[in-house]
């Protein structure tokens, strides 16, 4: 089964690499993605603070899901970063010999990404608070995790296990802080 995964994933990036070499406007998006992702993120929940009562929501209930995002985000990272350092998978880049579309360490190991883990928590808690803001969050934590695939960064299972344990970290805090 390993072998298999080993094997699409293997084809997938090799794809992308194709696809990169005929595509460059698409390349620029979606490194800016790839890089600025979580600043666009923090962008959008300040600009979901200044606009909340425009839209029938309390200040104090905006507040209530950026705070337990930003607190979701890095309890994340606290849980990711051991893992990754213990796993220690190569990035696609670094395995497949390819050219990454951002400058990012070699070393840095790929698996569970911190990437998609902090924005599906970012995500999660905003949507918990305001499920009306679920489908647009989401959608940029999609958009964030598609990025760093297409960008050479992470494998599928990567951005997988890292937004469960983001999901999973927004929830239980959720309910602790409940």
């Amino acid at each position: 089964m390993r072998q298999v995964v080993t094997a699409r994933s293997t084809v997938m990036h090799l794809t992308i690499d194709q696809f990169q070499k005929k595509h460059h406007f698409i390349n620029v998006f979606f490194a800016l993605v790839a890089r600025y992702g979580p600043a666009f993120y923090f962008l959008g929940m300040f600009f979901f603070l200044v606009f909340a009562n425009e839209v029938g929501i309390t200040f104090s209930k905006a507040l209530s899901a950026v705070i337990l995002g930003i607190l979701s985000a890095v309890a994340t990272k606290i849980l990711i970063d051991p893992i990754a350092c213990r796993i220690g998978r190569k990035r696609p880049f670094v395995q497949l010999q390819l050219q990454p579309l951002i400058d990012k360490d070699p070393k840095d190991p790929s698996f569970p990404s911190n990437h998609a883990g902090g924005s599906i928590a970012l995500a999660t808690a905003l949507s918990i608070v305001d499920p009306n803001v679920a489908f647009i969050a989401y959608c940029l934590s999609l958009l964030i995790m598609v990025s760093r695939v297409y960008a050479q960064l992470h494998y599928l299972t990567d951005i997988l296990a890292g937004a469960i344990l983001g999901f999973m970290v927004t929830v239980l805090l959720y309910i602790i802080f409940s």
